[in-house]
């Protein structure tokens, strides 16, 4: 998969998407933070590309809320 930048993030996916696939693995790492989560893809429409991107923002936008509300 092509790797790309999102909120600061490096985000890569590690597999293929297709309608096969029932779970993806995907990081997201910046200077100061690491992560690794695997993504559950459960009906056809989870498996769509795009869906899986929009997931993967997701994931990365509730872990900067997250980051946030440890700091206040």
């Amino acid at each position: 998969m092509i790797p790309f930048k999102y909120l600061g993030y490096d985000v890569e996916i590690k597999g293929p998407i297709s309608p096969l696939t029932s779970e993806v693995k995907f990081t997201f790492k910046n200077a100061t933070d690491d992560n690794t989560h695997i993504l559950k893809l459960n009906t056809s429409k989870d498996k769509l590309y795009h869906n899986v991107i929009n997931k993967i923002k997701n994931s990365i936008r509730a872990r900067l809320l997250y980051l946030q509300q440890q700091r206040d």
